[in-house]
C-alpha cells in the first residue's frame, strides 16, 4: 500500500509539516524569513542531487512550513 501512495508513479499529493528555525529565531519565524528563500524552497529542492518538481510551500503557522509535493520516490 505504501508504494501505491508514495512510490515513483503515484499521483497522490504528499504533505509534510516542517518546523523551522531561522538564525536566532525559533518562534514566529514567518516575518523574519525572506520571501526569496521561500521561493527557493518551492523551486530549488533536490533529493540525492536530483532536482525535484516544484512544490507548494506555505506557512502553516509562524513556526511551521507546509510542503505539498506530487512527486514520489521509490520506497
Amino acid at each position: 500500500m505504501a508504494k501505491q501512495l508514495i512510490g515513483g508513479h503515484s499521483d497522490v499529493d504528499k504533505e509534510y509539516l516542517v518546523r523551522v528555525k531561522f538564525g536566532e529565531h525559533e518562534v514566529y519565524i514567518e516575518p523574519h524569513f525572506p520571501p526569496e528563500s521561500l521561493a527557493l524552497l518551492r523551486h530549488g529542492l533536490s533529493l540525492d542531487d536530483v532536482p525535484l518538481k516544484t512544490a507548494q510551500v506555505s506557512w502553516q503557522n509562524g513556526e511551521q512550513l507546509r510542503f505539498v509535493m506530487r512527486e514520489g520516490k521509490k520506497c
